[in-house]
């Protein structure tokens, strides 16, 4: 453990750097925005990012994050077997239905044991229902199946459990997440070729090299010209355009926290317009982020965002390419006020405090010693 003076000197200035934003941002907003701002801000953040603290601090990272994956592993399997047998093959039946709420739609699901749900039934790929688990949507599933799966990989976790959390990302159809796992392999074999010219694996390495970049590339073009040519595709870029012109509207801080009636009435007509429906929300975090808090709530965002960034640049391939792929989900999915956003900020607020502590010697490649 670290010294009981030294761990109290990183709680204290958590706490009193984050009172600091939170409380400049505070003073903004009403009074309906503020009691969510406060519950979001002030009892859930600093709460995850203290547990976060504790983690680092009694090196419990890698415990939490093989439980995580374990658990996550377990919903996987049930899913795929449900989503194959049920949703594909038709040997399983539905159990019931439920009726939800989602946006402005109400929904009707078929429920398998009440442990997972069809709530996408109507989005096909290739002729195939998404697995959606008990998640109402694809990309939120595939979002926690990606987290698992870069835990995983960070600590070098088992490759069986790797390949089956891959395969149920793709039995999402979260074209999003598959390019995440797709670019997160990529980025760390780009950091590696080059070093080691001598060896004769750096020598494979360097002759395989252009054939990567072209079948990752191909993949990738594929992936997104079909994402891009349907109505989710099309929302999605229309989304980064109007949150862009909305939120320039009062920059600095931003329309006020989760304040987005004026933000909706300009979404509803610009998808009107583009042919993509009446629907409702964003498809992306940074643009929630812009509009309810401007460039301050934003520069808040990346900072920690490239806190993991810069640590991974300096002392580990693994967390480089991790920080970036989290970066990448921060403007492809939304998860801005989730708790898994709070725990990635968190984390890199964190590894900020601890990067010149033996703390965060698990993360640190072997022979890096910088």
């Amino acid at each position: 453990m670290i010294p009981k003076k030294e761990s109290h000197g990183y709680l204290f200035g958590f706490v009193t750097v984050y009172l600091l934003f939170a409380s400049i941002y505070a003073v903004t907003l009403g009074k309906a925005e503020l009691m969510n701002f406060l519950m979001k801000f002030g009892v859930i953040f600093p709460c995850i990012g203290i547990y976060v603290l504790y983690l680092i601090d009694s090196c419990g990272f890698r415990r939490f994050a093989n439980r995580f994956v374990k658990i996550v592993s377990l919903i996987a399997i049930v899913s795929l077997i449900i989503w194959f047998f049920g949703s594909i093959c038709g040997i399983i039946k539905p159990t019931g239905s439920i009726l939800f709420t989602w946006g402005n739609m109400e929904k009707r699901a078929s429920s398998y044991f009440n442990i997972q749900f069809e709530t996408q039934i109507e989005q096909t790929v290739f002729g195939l229902c998404r697995n959606t688990a008990f998640f109402t949507e694809a990309p939120k599933y595939g979002l926690i199946l990606s987290i698992a799966y870069i835990f995983n990989y960070m600590f070098e976790g088992d490759k069986r459990i790797a390949m089956l959390l891959f395969a149920t990302i793709v039995s999402t159809f979260s074209f999003t997440a598959i390019i995440a796992i797709i670019l997160l392999h990529f980025i760390e074999y780009s950091m590696n070729v080059g070093k080691d010219v001598l060896s004769q694996k750096a020598r494979f390495r360097t002759i395989i090299w252009p054939i990567v970049i072209g079948i990752v590339l191909i993949i990738a073009f594929f992936l997104m010209s079909n994402k891009l040519d349907t109505s989710s595709g099309v929302g999605r870029v229309g989304d980064f355009v109007v949150c862009f012109s909305v939120g320039l509207k009062h920059p600095l801080f931003g329309w006020g926290f989760m304040d987005n009636e004026y933000l909706n009435t300009v979404l509803h007509t610009s998808r009107l317009a583009s042919g993509v429906g009446n629907t409702m929300g964003l498809s992306n975090s940074i643009c929630q982020i812009f509009v309810d808090g401007g460039l301050y709530m934003l520069l808040f965002y990346l900072f920690q965002l490239m806190a993991l960034i810069l640590f991974g640049k300096k002392h580990n391939k693994k967390v480089f390419s991790v920080g970036l792929v989290l970066l990448y989900f921060f403007v492809t999915t939304y998860f801005a006020y989730t708790g898994i956003m709070f725990f990635v900020l968190s984390l890199g607020y964190v590894f900020f405090m601890y990067r010149k502590s033996e703390k965060l010697e698990e993360f640190v490649e072997a022979g890096d010693n910088e």
